[in-house]
């Protein structure tokens, strides 16, 4: 059961002089300020810290001036949003924000903010779990929703029939709460996100707001239970039509997390690779790039046929394979390899192949007669393949070998056995 007393050892003591430093500005203003939201829920859980939300009862925007002297952070401040951010450095981020009431409109509207009291503050938040709050002048539990009563029993509550209607993505955030500490819905809060789901509010979400709560489920340890939960409630189906994730790409995932590196990035890959959904591509659009190559790539393997996954392949097929392959594309290769002797033939690649010294180029080709044309390419390639194969570092060898092929005639496909 989590701690309900103020767990002030939950927080580095150079963390808790700036959050002195912090009050003590706000009193000087005669602002009154909180920890609150997710912090507040980890440090009663007992999980470690990375970033802390405050609100301020009061104007955050009059405070960016007073903190030119907070242990050297960078302040940025967001005029139209009320909101203060320090950059720590090492100690994290730090959001500041006047404590506010949202207005919605209509369904999966963006709010309408107006300055309001600490009690309207937490109670637009999305669940009572987040809706705590520790004052930085009198560190007590300020709990208006028994958010503390709901972290003990392990449930997720919305605060009000409409919450999940105003935003959808309380439901991604839901989930992803839910298989993170293996916590559940209680029975109203999840009939009002089926019912939300079945009136399709999701469907009115932006692409951008669909993605930035995606991105938040790929890079959690529990990312695939979140993904067949999404799937189990009708979610993904809703938002990316009759896709689902194949139980391959849950390997997938798997193997990437274990691999560590860029697992966000690994991650979509693995989905825009395995599922075909046009929407699924729109919502991942900032990824395009990075799938274009792997697509490259995929197409290359296609055409050669060669079984990387069966065997150790030798040092000019490995070249012929993976030559200017983005480096990105080769680690995404390796976190996802299906088995050893493909992580092995990708190591190898990488280790030793992929900056290997190449003293041939078209201008060679030229000098010993070779019109311009696309033979170039033919010939170049096959003899960087023998060159890698053969292993010849010096420029003399490359050249001898270059030269041989061509008064040969060697204009087709270099090929090895």
């Amino acid at each position: 059961m989590p701690k309900k007393d103020w767990i002030g050892d939950r927080i580095s003591e150079e963390l808790q002089k700036l959050l002195s430093l912090i009050s003590e500005k706000c009193n000087s203003l005669g602002y009154k300020a909180y920890i609150v939201g997710g912090a507040v829920r980890d440090m009663l859980l007992g999980v470690e810290l990375s970033d802390i939300d405050i609100t301020v009862v009061g104007d955050a925007q009059r405070l960016a001036g007073a903190f030119n002297d907070c242990h050297g952070c960078v302040v940025k401040t967001y005029p139209s949003f009320k909101t203060v951010t320090l950059d720590t450095g090492g100690l994290g981020i730090i959001d500041i924000v006047t404590a506010r009431r949202e207005i919605y409109n209509y369904p999966a509207a963006l709010p309408e903010v107006y300055p309001s009291s600490l009690y309207d503050d937490l109670y637009r938040r999305d669940f009572s779990i987040n809706a705590m709050a520790v004052s930085l002048k009198n560190p007590q539990l300020i709990d208006y929703f028994d958010g503390y009563g709901d972290l003990c029993n392990r449930l997720i509550k919305v605060l009000h029939c409409n919450s999940f209607v105003d935003d959808p993505t309380r439901i991604l955030r839901a989930i992803r709460l839910e298989k993170r500490y293996n916590f559940r819905m209680d029975i109203k809060t999840e009939r009002l996100m089926m019912a939300c789901i079945k009136e399709e509010y999701p469907r009115r979400l932006s692409n951008e707001r669909i993605l930035a709560e995606l991105e938040l489920i790929l890079t959690e340890p529990q990312r695939t239970s979140m993904l067949s939960r999404m799937q189990e409630v009708g979610l993904w189906q809703m938002l990316f039509g009759g896709s689902s994730v194949p139980s391959s790409t849950c390997r997938k995932l798997d193997r990437i997390l274990n691999g560590g590196r860029n697992v966000l990035l690994f991650s979509v890959l693995a989905l825009l690779e395995d599922i075909k959904e046009e929407k699924l591509l729109e919502v991942f659009s900032r990824y395009k790039t990075f799938y274009k190559k792997l697509e490259r790539f995929r197409d290359r393997e296609r055409s050669l046929g060669l079984e990387m996954k069966d065997k150790p392949l030798g040092r000019g097929l490995l070249y012929k394979m993976f030559a200017e392959t983005d480096p990105e594309i080769l680690k995404y290769l390796c976190a996802i390899a299906p088995t050893e002797h493909y992580k092995k033939n990708v190591r190898t690649y990488m280790q030793e192949i992929k900056d290997f010294m190449f003293y041939i180029d078209g201008n060679t080709l030229e000098s010993f007669g070779v019109a311009p044309g696309p033979q170039y390419r033919v010939l170049l390639e096959g003899a960087k393949t023998q060159i890698v194969e053969d292993k010849i570092t010096d420029i003399d060898g490359q050249l001898k070998l270059l030269k041989e092929m061509v008064q040969k005639g060697e204009y087709n496909v270099w090929e090895l056995t």
